[in-house]
């Protein structure tokens, strides 16, 4: 700054001319309350969705969402069911999936009395746990 100074008064320019003069002292004025308070929360929202972000992985406007009557909520991640114990072939997987669809929680393999392989399958219905025995076939076996 001293060096260019030193170059405009050298070169006969004066410093009057270079620095703008503020044309309206009046202008600037000073923020109210609420303005302050939108600015705060302006902030305090944009940290949330930062740290939403940091969480999730995504932006809030990528997150989906599922609209209810009133109010969005966010879809939170949902476990992997059927829980399976041990090894059950896929086939069998699937036709117990088509037979009792979302309500199937756990099957788990086992020998029947005959020997053959057997399927504990554990099913919610109406938040009631309820345990079945089929066979390889998907019959239901008594046991």
């Amino acid at each position: 700054m001293k060096k260019m100074m030193i170059y405009l008064l050298a070169t006969g320019i004066g410093v009057f001319t270079v620095v703008p003069l503020q044309t309206s002292l009046a202008a600037h004025r000073h923020r109210t309350k609420e303005e302050k308070r939108e600015a705060r929360a302006e902030k305090k929202e944009a940290r949330a969705e930062k740290r939403m972000a940091k969480k999730t992985g995504m932006p809030m406007e990528e997150m989906p969402t599922t609209t209810t009557t009133n109010y969005n909520t966010m879809w939170y991640p949902q476990a992997a069911l059927p829980v399976m114990e041990d090894y059950i072939p896929s086939d069998i997987v699937n036709s117990l999936k088509n037979t009792y669809g979302s309500n199937l929680y756990d099957i788990t393999s086992m020998k029947c009395r005959d020997g053959s392989d057997c399927y504990t399958v554990r099913v919610i219905q109406n938040g009631v746990v309820q345990t079945i025995v089929v066979n390889a076939s998907g019959n239901t076996v008594t046991q």
